[in-house]
């Protein structure tokens, strides 16, 4: 069955997240879930390079991969799912409970912006 928003493509789980009527929704969580992470750190280690450190949060992939179905990306975080990629990049800056702590934020603004994307 054809998307009932788009009408140009199968709905399937990705294209939920990536239909073009959402606009930039997928961008927008994946920025909104970066910096939350990147925020966290940066207040335990203030002296970080902010730059080096974007880079090498984004060279993990998630958002680059998201339309590959056989790599796992960001969509695979909407569903629930952490990589270790993930947790060993925020487990070099942070200890296992401030980990958990920070993934727990992160689904919390990842539900907050499902919510407000069915609202519209």
């Amino acid at each position: 069955m054809n998307c009932l928003l788009c009408q140009d493509s199968i709905e399937d789980f990705s294209h939920i997240w990536t239909c073009p009527y959402h606009g930039n929704f997928l961008l927008r969580t994946y920025n909104k879930v970066k910096n939350t992470i990147m925020d966290t750190i940066v207040s335990y280690h203030p002296n970080i390079d902010i730059i080096e450190l974007s880079l090498k949060f984004d060279a993990i992939g998630l958002f680059i991969n998201f339309q590959q179905q056989d790599t796992f990306n960001f969509i695979d975080v909407i569903k629930g799912f952490i990589s270790f990629d993930l947790c060993n990049f925020i487990l070099k800056f942070l200890s296992h409970s401030s980990l958990v702590s920070l993934i727990t934020q992160a689904y919390d603004d990842i539900n907050e912006d499902c919510f407000l994307l069915w609202q519209d």
